[in-house]
């Protein structure tokens, strides 16, 4: 166990170099002072050689020491026979006693408990790349550097990712572990109402798929998987579901529009609704180019209509001053700039007809578009069904777009206006959508190389999605 020692003064001896501190009973149970030599107890901290420093002469020498020098072999007494040298995180020089067992002739060096075995890190420093990771993903290179900042020595970014991997399993299980304390204490537990999806991702290339399951009152992480995509099907995802879901409580679900959930979940024998998010996206797949296009015609004819003035601007400052009236059919060269000037009106008008011819085919496809958001947006199914119906009536006179997304949308209304029906049923996988863009970031989607790497990545971004979002 580390010890942390805190001390008020120091005052030095000049004949004999011995130190003495406040509360000497506690202090020198733990350090101990001979000649200009400090020696420490194999659990008390290396942090404190540079306070100690501070007040003593630059000569002092800090070693390590057994509390009892007894030998572990045979049980005989062991003598003092040299030290072996160690930079404490490449920045705190210190020695550790090495002994020898006069009886089986045994040596052995004191371990500090706070370093690691065969390692000059301390174990504080070597698990700081994986704390780091509960915060947000970072390159081992900016891992090093915070980890100068915070101890006064950069190691390699080869040396932290060998101190993740040595580290990784027992440091995740340990904070998985009082995560599941934590959680059992609080009295957390599943809702019966979950939200379903899946984030595609590649790993050198080569693309996988996450499935998560989430509690949608919770915010819990029911299940969550990761495979190749050429094991991804149908049956795949009704096997993680079944499993995921055997012993819950189970209400209802959530999930976006493939033709097959559906089937799944009816399987299930309870409420599906499919996300009011994913729909309107799907429209807007639909009719954003269309919309895009007239924007940009617009913006050309715009661009036209500039232009166009301009050329105005310089024929009449070109052709001078001019006199009222009709113009004379001698004067060619008045006839010539004034053909010129009414060609240019004449495409500037027809330009000004056709941005407004534009603007209201935009504007009646914005306003089916709103609609649409007023039929997932009712309170009453009554209202809603009105609204879909009054739209399908009409569905011949509507834009394409808008007609094609509404033949889709006949084939799932109900199921699109479930959580009307049914309060505790969200309209959205949003939540779901919320935690894939917290735990793996679109930039990060391509970034990793190695399974592991990944799987560690995310088992970090649980953690800490867990303490953020799930526990109170």
């Amino acid at each position: 166990m580390m010890v942390v020692i805190i001390f008020f003064m120091a005052k030095k001896n000049k004949n004999n170099h011995q130190y003495m501190f406040c509360d000497n009973n506690i202090f020198n149970v733990f350090v101990r002072f001979e000649n200009n030599t400090v020696y420490l107890k194999p659990n008390m901290s290396s942090l404190i050689i540079p306070l100690m420093k501070q007040s003593m002469d630059d000569d002092v020498i800090f070693c390590y020491e057994l509390y009892d020098k007894v030998c572990p072999f045979c049980g005989g007494e062991l003598n003092a026979n040299g030290h072996y040298e160690v930079s404490v995180n490449k920045c705190i020089n210190v020695k550790k006693q090495q002994y020898l067992c006069k009886d089986c002739n045994e040596s052995l060096v004191v371990e500090p408990e706070h370093i690691e075995k065969n390692c000059c890190y301390m174990k504080e420093t070597t698990v700081q790349g994986l704390n780091i990771g509960l915060v947000d993903h970072l390159s081992y290179e900016k891992m090093s550097e915070i980890i100068e900042q915070m101890h006064g020595h950069a190691p390699t970014r080869q040396t932290v990712l060998n101190h993740v991997e040595k580290n990784e399993e027992e440091f995740l299980e340990k904070e998985e572990k009082k995560l599941k304390k934590a959680l059992k204490k609080a009295e957390i537990k599943p809702s019966g109402v979950y939200n379903y999806d899946e984030q595609y991702l590649f790993i050198n290339g080569k693309l996988y798929i996450r499935l998560t399951i989430l509690d949608n009152k919770t915010k819990m992480i029911i299940a969550s998987d990761l495979i190749p995509s050429i094991e991804f099907n149908k049956d795949f995802v009704e096997r993680f579901l079944k499993n995921s879901f055997e012993s819950l409580p189970l209400e209802g679900i959530v999930t976006d529009g493939v033709n097959y959930y559906q089937e799944i979940i009816d399987n299930f024998g309870v409420e599906h609704q499919l996300c009011n998010f994913h729909k309107m996206k799907n429209l807007m797949d639909l009719v954003y180019k269309i919309l895009n296009q007239k924007k940009l015609q617009i913006e050309k004819k715009k661009e036209k209509i500039e232009k166009n003035e301009e050329k105005i601007s310089k024929i009449k400052i070109k052709q001078g001053p001019v006199k009222n009236g009709r113009i004379l059919s001698t004067d060619v060269k008045r006839q010539k700039f004034h053909k010129k000037i009414k060609d240019l009106e004449k495409s500037t008008r027809k330009a000004k007809a056709e941005i407004r011819e534009l603007k209201k085919e935009i504007k009646e496809i914005e306003k089916n578009i709103n609609k649409i958001k007023l039929i997932f947006n009712s309170k009453t199914v009554k209202t809603a069904t009105q609204r879909f119906k009054r739209l399908e009536g009409m569905i011949d006179e509507l834009p394409e777009q808008i007609g094609v997304f509404i033949k889709r949308l006949s084939k799932t209304f109900e199921r699109s206006i479930n959580h009307i029906k049914n309060d505790f049923l969200p309209n959205t996988n949003n939540l779901l959508e919320c935690y894939f863009g917290v735990t793996l970031p679109g930039h990060f989607k391509r970034k990793f190389r190695t399974l592991k790497g990944i799987k560690r990545r995310l088992r970090l971004s649980n953690i800490r999605w867990i303490k953020r979002n799930v526990l109170p």
